[in-house]
């Protein structure tokens, strides 16, 4: 499947960190200095590189040496059918990736093709790959893997492994796949970004089978790196992979992965060499930083950040209410007050530098008139519905501060908003378990719309927190699955988000902004057009 990148590449990625509400963005940041200010993101000298650094940059790779990752939230997994986080990319390599033109090109696969429209895929797989316990990844592996995930509801590509009707090994190294419908874009469900779900990620059937449900604590793959040792909330440590199916790599001794879940501790960790790369997650990570001749940007954004509605409780099941609640936003005010006037205003889930961006749909979404909002509000309550919710948030003062904005800016139409606060493991779990009726999520969305609409809207998928349900939606979605042509997938996808914002289904926001900021000594950063960071080609000097 081609996925044309308009603009800078961006990814498809629900973050386990609950961003906005956890406070790792930029809302809240500690106030960037005069010149800090000053700076637009477009003026950072050496931003844009999405993808990673140049071919060559830096010279003749060394061997060995340390790195240390400074995470933006703590490890979810390391099973396979789970959100994976980044250092799960340096233990599983992927069967197949987005290139830099959006094309999914096969890497731990040799070929991946059909010859009838979709219907019917064959993948090739490379020989002499083997797992860090020294077990073949053969098409025996590959189909245990994908198994598992049709076998497992809960698993996060469940909705994709769920086109598969059989799967057949048709020799020791080479998988057909037979869909119960035909799907122009099935390859695209294994070079998607493992945090969010993705069917090539695969793991040592041995170590799964002996392991069980301890697999977690036990992860095996066939990456660049072994897993050594994990102690949740404080780090994980991973191994040189000295069987590594690319000759000469990996380059790194060791890499230890560290939580960092506050922007400015996790800013503070780079910039005195605590850390030698971070995630980062906002635009005023980027601000902050920008001065800093000892640091590199890696930055894309061109999706969109929202808040979830529950549609399956009051108040926010009547879409009186859910029009309200945007159209009570001072956008503005927001961008000034939580975002230091960075804020881009954004109304849809696909970035406005994509050819699948939707101007229509950015005109159904509701603009900002809170007159308007308190007539919504009270021919709710006229019509006996009590405007009262309570919006789910992080507990660190910047998410505090996010939710408090929130909070005035609906109180002010009549609504009554209770805030609540967890813990990160708490507040996962809430939205996890859909126990919210507004939740202060951040989601970073595409300039692509597959399979990021289908996790957004589709009736039942693993992303749909708010139990949106819409026959009409789920048809269309449908429809653009099984297009074959360019043009048919534009206008029905088009047609998509229209429908969406038309609903109301999310309080869409902003644009979202996901990257990486390293020390200028860190070379061979690779990066996928759909948001992971590959780990073989790193190196310190």
């Amino acid at each position: 499947m081609k996925r044309k990148h308009g603009g800078l590449a961006v990814f498809t990625a629900i973050v386990g960190a609950v961003l906005l509400a956890t406070g790792c963005t930029a809302p809240g940041s500690s106030a960037p200095s005069d010149d800090q200010r000053s700076a637009d993101i477009d003026q950072i000298e050496n931003p844009h590189m999405p993808f990673g650094d140049p071919p060559g940059e830096g010279g003749t790779p060394v061997k060995g040496g340390e790195l240390t990752v400074g995470m933006f939230a703590d490890i979810n997994s390391f099973d396979t059918i789970a959100k994976l986080n980044i250092p799960a990319m340096a233990i599983y390599d992927q069967l197949m990736r987005y290139d830099e033109n959006g094309e999914a090109v096969p890497y731990l696969a040799s070929s991946m093709e059909t010859s009838d429209a979709g219907k019917t895929w064959v993948m090739g797989l490379r020989p002499d790959v083997r797992f860090h316990d020294g077990t073949p990844l053969d098409a025996d592996a590959v189909i245990y893997n994908i198994q598992r995930i049709i076998d497992l509801p809960e698993a996060a590509a469940h909705l994709y492994a769920s086109d598969i009707e059989t799967l057949t090994a048709e020799d020791e190294l080479t998988v057909q796949f037979v869909l119960k419908e035909p799907n122009a874009s099935f390859s695209a469900f294994f070079a998607e970004n493992p945090s969010i779900a993705s069917l090539g990620v695969v793991g040592s059937p041995a170590a799964i089978e002996q392991w069980g449900a301890d697999y977690t604590n036990h992860p095996v793959g066939a990456g660049p790196y072994k897993f050594v040792s994990w102690a949740r909330g404080d780090k994980a440590v991973l191994e040189r992979n000295d069987d590594y199916w690319q000759e000469g790599l990996p380059h790194l001794d060791t890499i230890t992965f560290v939580p960092r879940v506050d922007a400015d501790t996790r800013a503070i960790s780079l910039e005195n060499g605590e850390v030698d790369l971070i995630e980062s997650n906002g635009v005023n990570d980027f601000l902050r930083l920008v001065d800093n001749p000892e640091h590199k940007y890696y930055l894309g954004g061109e999706g969109g950040t929202y808040l979830p509605f529950n549609h399956d409780k009051a108040p926010f099941d009547d879409i009186r209410m859910r029009q309200a609640a945007v159209m009570a936003i001072d956008y503005d005010q927001m961008s000034e007050v939580l975002f230091d006037g960075q804020m881009e205003r954004s109304e849809t889930p696909i970035g406005k530098g994509s050819a699948y961006y939707s101007e229509k749909a950015a005109e159904a979404f509701p603009d900002t008139d809170q007159e308007a909002a308190k007539k919504l509000v009270e021919e709710y309550v006229a019509d006996g519905g009590d405007p009262s919710f309570t919006l789910e948030g992080g507990n660190s003062a910047s998410a505090v501060k996010t939710q408090q904005f929130l909070q005035a800016q609906w109180e002010a139409v009549g609504m009554n908003v209770e805030l609540k606060q967890h813990d990160l493991a708490t507040l996962i779990k809430e939205i996890r378990e859909v126990n919210f009726n507004i939740s202060s999520k951040g989601f970073h969305g595409s300039s692509q719309p597959y399979p990021l609409l289908e996790e957004l809207f589709e009736t039942g998928a693993y992303s749909n927190l708010n139990r949106y349900s819409s026959p009409k939606m789920d048809e269309l979605l449908e429809q653009a699955r099984s297009a074959t042509s360019e043009e048919e997938r534009i206008r029905l996808y088009n047609e998509v988000q229209v429908l969406a914002n038309e609903d109301v289904v999310n309080l869409w926001y902003a644009p979202g902004f996901l990257g990486l900021i390293s020390k200028t000594y860190v070379h061979g950063v690779v990066r996928g057009s759909s948001g992971p960071t590959y780990f073989a080609e790193i190196w310190v000097e």
